[in-house]
């Protein structure tokens, strides 16, 4: 049968206290915030400009590179969000 893994323990056996953010951290944390609106604004401005009625009739190329951009915003906002919430856990 298999143990699920429990909290990190020290050497004496006793649990280990979550680490605590560093100073990096720490004005990572705070700057999270204004990184996520900025990305969230360029996504609405993004979806909205494909979602427009002359979206499909520019050259390939721009189609191609807009639509990659959107994606790469969701990942980017999907690593922020992840971040943050990991960051904020160990505050």
């Amino acid at each position: 049968r298999l143990r699920e893994p429990g909290p990190a323990a020290t050497a004496n056996g006793a649990p280990a206290a979550p680490r605590r953010l560093t100073f990096r951290e720490l004005r990572e944390i705070e700057e999270l915030p204004a990184r996520i609106e900025a990305l969230e604004a360029e996504q609405r401005a993004l979806q909205a400009e494909v979602t427009g009625p002359e979206f499909y009739r520019r050259p390939a190329g721009e189609i191609k590179q807009a639509l990659a951009r959107l994606e790469a915003l969701d990942v980017q906002l999907v690593e922020a969000y992840e971040r943050w919430d990991d960051l904020d856990s160990r505050a």
